[in-house]
């Protein structure tokens, strides 16, 4: 065996789509508070939260992970918290310890301490980075030298969407035949890259001013100068995925 393909460790372009993104989810149950990490081994992202079991829910309805790790001891509790339609793959305890994460995490980064990332005292979350970092190996995943950061979600910068206001949206999935969803009629990028980058904005809705504004003055900028978006766009259109 040289490889194990599962839903959360595919980067084969036959498999994915390439518009979107396919998040291998770590996830560190605590009854106080949980720590999750999102990890997309086709572009390198890896992204890291901790929060209340809601919070949680919350981030993991907006990243829609197609596979998700947890403790094999709280298996029954995760489908209790957020239902039984992901695919869910399992590790014994040991796996999911502050010791054994930060070491995995530091061996990938080839890094000192993770003080760098600004998460070295997510404690919950850095056992979730670890346990998807972990399943990488586990499943015969060894070039991943693109993977060479953690990027932390902060809570205040969002407006946290559910899976109930996501759905009743039709931000990205719609149950009407034939009918669009936001994202189909917003999508006028020319690049994979971009595709994801709109689905997420999508998902994760800013709320502070500051940042709100510097995107709206982006907008304004290249329409008020449709020849040099024009250059751009054809420019993008030429290039492949690079992440």
């Amino acid at each position: 065996v040289t490889e194990l393909v599962t839903p959360g460790v595919s980067y084969h372009d036959k498999i994915l789509e390439q518009k979107e993104n396919n998040f291998l989810a770590g996830v560190h149950l605590e009854e106080k508070r949980s720590g999750v990490a999102f990890l997309d081994i086709s572009t390198g992202e890896f992204y890291i939260a901790e929060g209340s079991f809601e919070y949680i829910d919350k981030l993991v309805q907006s990243f829609k992970p197609s596979e998700v790790i947890i403790q094999k001891s709280k298996r029954q509790k995760f489908i209790e918290l957020f239902g039984d339609k992901m695919y869910i793959s399992t590790f014994d305890d040991w796996v999911f310890t502050r010791d054994f994460a930060h070491d995995i995490l530091l061996k990938n980064f080839d890094t000192k301490s993770l003080k760098g990332f600004g998460v070295d005292t997510m404690d919950k979350a850095i056992v979730a980075a670890g346990s998807a970092m972990h399943y990488l190996f586990e499943t015969q995943h060894e070039k991943i030298q693109h993977i060479c950061k953690l990027t932390r979600i902060e809570e205040d910068q969002y407006m946290w969407l559910d899976r109930f206001t996501i759905r009743n949206l039709e931000l990205l999935h719609t149950p009407h035949e034939h009918a669009k969803t936001l994202n189909e009629v917003m999508d006028q990028t020319v690049s994979p890259m971009a595709s994801r980058l709109l689905r997420r904005w999508i998902v994760l809705p800013l709320k502070n001013k500051r940042p709100i504004e510097e995107r709206l003055d982006f907008v304004e900028f290249f329409v008020n100068n449709q020849e040099l978006t024009d250059r751009f766009r054809e420019h993008f259109n030429e290039i492949g995925d690079l992440e």
